[in-house]
């Protein structure tokens, strides 16, 4: 019997021993990586913490719809989320606006943003809705407590207590008005 033994290595693991010396070049030593664009700078960090909003959202919402228990409001994200559709929606619409830029184009990107915007919404009206889809099958459960009473936001908090009363006056409505008096 003969054994052969091969040894195969991958393109990419030989490109990488290739690099895999102490004389690397930095590129970013090499090419001047700050060229002085701070605005740049600062555009390309509040979009990425655009991104990572909109990546919380959706986390949020996952986990709202996936967890039996009413979670913690996330507040500061809805809010952040809010600044940030209308101020995309004021970009397109300034866009739209814009003179002297081709039609084309600019139609274009605006339908693009206005889908992202749309997509956005729909993932906050998603989040919102099962939080109230939960507050509603379990409103007397939450209000009993401090501790998940605290999970709600303000708005949230007299959404529930005014669906309890509600709640108590249509079944006092339904059923116990239905009932002979000395019962």
């Amino acid at each position: 019997r003969l054994s052969f033994e091969t040894q195969t290595v991958s393109p990419t693991r030989a490109a990488m021993a290739a690099f895999d010396t102490e004389d690397d070049i930095d590129i970013d030593r090499e090419f001047d990586r700050d060229d002085g664009d701070s605005d740049e700078a600062q555009n390309n960090e509040e979009a990425a913490a655009d991104t990572d909003d909109v990546e919380r959202l959706n986390t949020a919402w996952r986990s709202e719809v996936a967890c039996p228990e009413l979670l913690p409001y996330e507040a500061e994200l809805v809010d952040d989320i809010r600044e940030y559709l209308e101020s995309q929606k004021d970009l397109v619409e300034e866009q739209k606006r814009e003179p002297g830029s081709e039609a084309d184009t600019v139609l274009f990107s605006a339908a693009l943003y206005e889908s992202e915007i749309e997509r956005i919404e729909f993932s906050l009206a998603s989040y919102l809705r099962a939080r109230l889809a939960k507050i509603e099958r379990h409103a007397l459960h939450i209000l009993s407590s401090a501790p998940r009473c605290a999970r709600l936001s303000a708005r949230e908090h007299e959404y529930a207590k005014a669906y309890i009363d509600m709640l108590e006056q249509h079944f006092t409505d339904a059923a116990l008005g239905q009932l002979p008096p000395g019962f």
